[in-house]
């Protein structure tokens, strides 16, 4: 007889409920490399109570006589499957349920994912289901709604937020202070100030400052409409800023008003008034200028961060968004003019100090850049050092999931935030990784789509937020052949030679035959071979006119093993984008297939985007031959 604890995480309707349920298992064993694990389910009042399972060893036979249950209300957290769900879904004892309990080990996730499991496929499927109607506590930035006045709001939100809007305001500003100025000199240094000529030309142009103050009125009053009275006026600079805009309104018209009542009342005193009323509306205009630096920072940073999702909420505007309730995605915490743009880090620590004491662990991709993780973020901060638009190392995949194992392990409370600079290539790199570890998904196509949809806000533009490169996403598919094929480990170390080198669809690209390219393979950041096919430095080429096609024999060419990164320079004005060359890209020898890789225009980094088509046609491809060697 045998004890099993039992959890069940569904929802429980009421006071914690112990029950005891006696259950007849029989006798089962299955061989998974060793060891022999029983998962059951019951149904008690038509709860799924998501039991965990004991092990033995595979020649033993196990016999259960009763299930212990316990019937507690837990909190769920969507995003992690329980070790034990993943047991029940490779033996098909049960189906597949997302929880949260709990994160998988790569020795579990390599159980649910051994080749032929006929739950797969389903239990895939119905974890992206259920992923697919989380929805960001944010929501999108111009949802469109079912009220017409809602959609109102947003259209002209929409307007509000753009950049040219603003850039406009601040010009209007900027010419209604030049009219001022030129209103108070002009009375200040007038020989003969009861002069008409002068009197009507500066009522001429407080009638052009009453126009702009209208103006500013309508744009204060668009916002309001557009965030709500309530929204609006729980933030101090726009409570500052409405009222700058108000006084100054009611400022010029009190000029106007005094200037028209110069003809009944002593001219020396409408002077002073005069003076005074225009001294005040300078400085009010100076008022709106500063408060409006603020709105161009925020059009600044919606400008940048494109129709990635954002955070708007709880006074908060951040490049930043929930990948799932325990994991988001955001850009670079910056300072000093980055911060200008993109999400300033005190904001940042603010979002997470308030919403999660205590309770997050922030991940840095980036290899260029760090800040003072102590001071803002009490020093929990894990560097992963990916160079921008590179990617990372499989040791470094492995660290990565280990460490966020351990912290999600630690707490069920506990989340985890990922960014890079932008928050796309390394960020969606290193999160598929870990939506594949633990077992939310099993194909890194799946991964790499469901972390684009999440990260892209349609209601903003159609471009995709997701990964970036193809080799990104060559490395996540690498994650995913480490679990099925290697359970969750290192693979097999491959020590290769590259022999040849060829490069096909030249025509119109640089010298167009191939003579001003530069081979470059680098091995652990550093540069350990380079071939100058113009001048045959390491190399002999022979190109072919007919396909465009240089074909490089690589001489001297040094053994490499692991993850290796080649790059593809020019000596001629080539378009270059990423890692400031045309062409690279990244692969991992353990992976490779027999002696050589073909990769295409949409597999090369830079060549893959839209925008270089117009450089490289549709039959441009690399084909890198190798021969494998045998280390001493």
């Amino acid at each position: 007889m045998n004890s099993f604890a039992v959890m069940d995480y569904s929802s429980m309707d009421g006071a914690a409920v112990n029950t005891d349920v006696v259950v007849n298992v029989g006798e089962e064993s299955a061989d998974f490399g060793g060891q022999s694990e029983i998962s059951a389910a019951l149904e008690t009042n038509d709860k799924q109570p998501i039991i965990q399972s004991q092990t033995a060893n595979t020649s033993a036979e196990l016999e259960a006589d009763s299930v212990t249950v316990d019937l507690s209300p837990k909190p769920l957290v969507s995003g992690v499957r329980t070790a034990s769900t993943l047991r029940q879904e490779s033996t098909g004892t049960v189906n597949g349920e997302v929880m949260v309990s709990g994160v998988v080990t790569s020795q579990q996730a390599a159980v649910k994912r051994r080749p032929n499991s006929k739950q797969d496929s389903t239990a895939a499927s119905s974890q992206a289901t259920n992923l697919k109607d989380f929805e960001c506590p944010s929501g999108d930035r111009y949802t469109q709604h079912d009220s017409m006045l809602e959609n109102i709001k947003t259209s002209i939100r929409r307007v509000i937020d753009h950049i040219a809007f603003r850039a406009l305001t601040i010009i209007l500003i900027i010419i209604d202070l030049c009219i001022v100025l030129v209103a108070v000199v002009k009375s200040e240094t007038a020989a003969d100030p009861a002069d008409k000529d002068l009197i009507e030309e500066l009522r001429q142009l407080d009638y052009v400052a009453l126009v702009f103050s209208c103006y500013f009125v309508v744009e204060v009053g668009l916002r309001i409409f557009s965030q709500g009275p309530k929204l609006f006026f729980r933030q101090v600079l726009e409570v500052i800023d409405f009222f700058v805009i108000l006084v100054t309104f009611i400022v010029v018209v009190v000029d106007l008003s005094v200037d028209a009542a110069n003809n009944t009342t002593d001219f020396l005193k409408v002077l002073q008034a005069l003076r005074l009323v225009r001294t005040i509306r300078f400085g009010m205009l100076l008022r709106v200028i500063i408060t409006q630096r603020q709105q161009i920072i925020r059009s600044s940073r919606l400008l940048v961060s494109e129709n990635k999702r954002r955070f708007q909420k709880d006074g908060f505007d951040l490049d930043l968004c929930y990948i799932t309730d325990r994991m988001i995605a955001m850009s670079f915490p910056s300072q000093g003019i980055m911060s200008l743009y993109r999400n300033p880090i005190e904001e940042v620590s603010r979002f997470f100090n308030h919403k999660y004491p205590g309770k997050y662990r922030i991940y840095n991709c980036c290899s260029e850049r760090g800040y003072d993780e102590v001071k803002y973020f009490n020093d929990s901060v894990y560097r992963v050092r990916i160079d921008d638009h590179n990617v990372p190392t499989l040791q470094q995949m492995l660290d990565f999931v280990k460490d966020v194992e351990q912290w999600m392990n630690a707490d069920r409370s506990n989340i985890i935030a990922i960014h890079c600079k932008g928050g796309k290539g390394r960020t969606g790199t290193m999160i598929c990784i870990w939506l594949l570890h633990s077992g939310i998904f099993t194909k890194a196509d799946d991964a790499l789509e469901y972390f684009g949809s999440r990260r892209t806000d349609l209601s903003v533009g159609s471009a995709f937020q997701g990964v970036q490169t193809p080799s990104q996403s060559r490395y996540v598919n690498y994650y995913e052949k480490m679990l099925t094929e290697h359970g969750g480990s290192m693979p097999n170390s491959r020590l290769i030679k590259i022999t040849k080198m060829s490069v096909t669809g030249l025509r119109g690209i640089g010298m167009g035959d191939g003579s001003d390219l530069i081979l470059q393979i680098i091995l652990g950041g550093d540069l350990i071979y380079e071939a100058r096919f113009g001048i045959g430095t390491n190399c002999e080429t022979v190109f072919e006119r007919e396909s465009a096609t240089i074909t490089a024999s690589l001489i001297n060419s040094p053994n490499v093993s692991g993850d290796v990164k080649v790059r593809f320079d020019a000596t001629s004005k080539i378009p270059r984008d990423y890692d400031n060359c045309p062409w690279f890209f990244w692969f991992n020898t353990s992976f490779l297939g027999n002696q050589e890789l073909v990769l295409t225009r949409g597999e090369l980094d830079n060549p893959h985007q839209p925008r270089a088509w117009k450089t490289y046609k549709e039959n441009f491809k690399v084909t890198m031959q190798f021969e494998d060697c045998v280390s001493m």
